[in-house]
């Protein structure tokens, strides 16, 4: 069972298969990205519906500074 998604989708190998890119997508971002504001705004043109865009930005700010 996947936890911290959205709770109307299924707990199938394609969710597991989304978060697993997602989390490639954010890898191969970091390395592409100087600035926080940039990797916020790329993750999130990447991935519009997410369900809370506030970890991207914690997380931008925690890896690449304010």
């Amino acid at each position: 069972m996947a936890g911290h998604k959205n709770k109307d989708l299924p707990d199938d190998p394609a969710t597991i298969e989304e978060t697993r890119q997602y989390l490639l997508d954010a890898i191969r971002l970091l390395g592409q990205n100087r600035t926080a504001r940039e990797y916020f705004d790329r993750m999130t043109a990447l991935y519009p519906d997410r369900l809370n865009p506030g970890p991207v930005w914690y997380g931008a700010v925690g890896l690449l500074g304010a």
